[in-house]
């Protein structure tokens, strides 16, 4: 299946090689110019990637509590 890039790219190359035909110009050398690029997986998409290590994720829920616990205690103390 073709993604958007590749698609824009092909239609790009398509639309140049007709500019050069109808212009009398020699065929370009767009498929020559292409080259294969590794994907690396994107970190920032949730789901993608490892899961967390266990140690991380309880680090993560303690610091949340921590803070929750905070806030309550500073929302006691403002109301009292």
């Amino acid at each position: 299946m073709e993604t958007p890039i590749q698609r824009e790219i092909r239609r790009s190359c398509e639309r140049e090689e007709s500019l050069r035909r109808s212009r009398g110009l020699s065929p370009g050398r767009a498929g020559e110019e292409l080259i294969e690029l590794r994907v690396r997986p994107v970190l920032s998409r949730p789901g993608s990637g490892t899961p967390l290590p266990r140690a991380l994720e309880r680090a993560r829920a303690g610091a949340k509590m921590q803070r929750d616990i905070e806030r309550e205690a500073h929302r006691q103390a403002a109301l009292a």
